[in-house]
């Protein structure tokens, strides 16, 4: 059981990129961005699986912790993530006079297997399994940006954080097996001013 976390720039496809000055601004962007959020999965205990051009998607829980323990990280990551971006990537962006970056997370939990695809010297790791699943489409349920989270993380949250969520329309395709209920998402709010955590 791990948690797994999605994170999905908003409005890539339309930052321009037909020349090759409009390409090298873009390619800044990427680099300082998808950069600082790989080290902060890093620092979280997270492992990084794979990076998609404006998106990446990590795992927390390879290791021995607990499954409350790997939640909690997959949290704290996305929420340094956005912390990082609002005070110290975007005004460096603004300075260099490239666009904000406005990004989306989508975190589940549940069984996953890891497995090793591709041929001989040329793999990847790749994650299978519903909590991947819903992590992605997620996304879809903010495509203004934020974190936004299933029913099994917001379950397992901090009495602190999970006072800050708002309800999210159910996941499609994703119902409870033994009751057929929908499988809920929340959106989280990040900014937690005076909200004791334990």
């Amino acid at each position: 059981e791990m948690a797994v976390l999605y994170l999905d720039v908003c409005g890539f496809t339309q930052r321009p990129s037909s020349t090759f000055a409009e390409q090298e601004r873009v390619l800044i962007f990427l680099q300082v961005f998808m950069a600082e959020m790989m080290s902060i999965i890093n620092d979280h205990g997270g492992t990084f699986e794979k990076n998609t051009g404006d998106g990446l998607m990590a795992y927390f829980g390879t290791d021995a912790r607990s499954n409350q323990q790997s939640i909690r990280d997959a949290l704290e990551c996305a929420l340094l993530m956005v912390y990082v971006a609002e005070t110290y990537i975007n005004p460096w962006l603004k300075r260099e006079a490239l666009p904000a970056v406005q990004f989306r997370i989508g975190i589940d939990f549940g069984d996953v297997t890891v497995a090793r695809i591709g041929f001989k010297g040329t793999s990847s790791f790749v994650a299978i399994g519903c909590a991947a699943n819903i992590a992605n489409r997620l996304m879809g349920l903010i495509p203004d940006g934020g974190i936004a989270v299933g029913d099994r993380v917001y379950r397992s949250m901090p009495s602190g954080w999970a006072g800050t969520a708002s309800t999210l329309p159910a996941v499609p395709g994703y119902v409870y097996i033994a009751t057929g209920a929908p499988y809920f998402a929340w959106r989280i709010n990040y900014r937690l001013t005076g909200v004791p955590v334990r």
